[in-house]
């Protein structure tokens, strides 16, 4: 009896690559999330030195147009965090997304190892009981020889 061969390893094979494509995908995801939160904590970081700043020169006395560039210079930082906050709940709503296509992988993968599993066990059945029938068939014939030489 030839080894063990599952007919649907192509299928087991896809599925497989499928599952590491998307853990690719979502270790990318969860990276550039990683890379925006750093953006916004060292923007956030520049906000606090930039107001630091404003503080310590208002305190000093600033003319009129100075206090224009620091509420444009102001505005311009929370456009930039507001901008950066869409991004990252952006980014978090894909990694769900991916972590659910995730899931979705892995559940496929192993309905196919489990059929396999299944198959496997079917074929060393049919292997056990082929060959207890050769084994059977090789006392009887010994048996049937010794009664004959009797």
């Amino acid at each position: 009896m030839k080894g063990f061969i599952f007919r649907y390893q192509k299928i087991l094979k896809k599925r497989e690559d499928e599952e590491e494509d998307v853990k690719t995908r979502l270790g990318k995801a969860n990276y550039e999330l990683q890379q925006l939160l750093a953006q916004k904590a060292a923007l956030l970081t520049s906000q606090s030195e930039f107001l630091e700043r404003v503080e310590a020169q208002l305190s000093a006395g600033v003319k009129t147009s100075q206090l224009q560039m620091f509420a444009h210079s102001k505005q311009h930082i929370k456009d930039k965090l507001d901008g950066l906050e869409s991004k990252i709940a952006e980014k978090r709503l894909q990694v769900m997304q991916i972590k659910q296509e995730l899931t979705e992988a892995v559940k496929q993968r192993k309905i196919m190892e489990k059929l396999k599993e299944k198959e496997h066990e079917a074929y060393i059945e049919a292997f056990n009981a082929a060959e207890n029938k050769v084994i059977e068939e090789i006392v009887n014939y010994k048996s049937s020889q010794k009664s004959g030489d009797s």
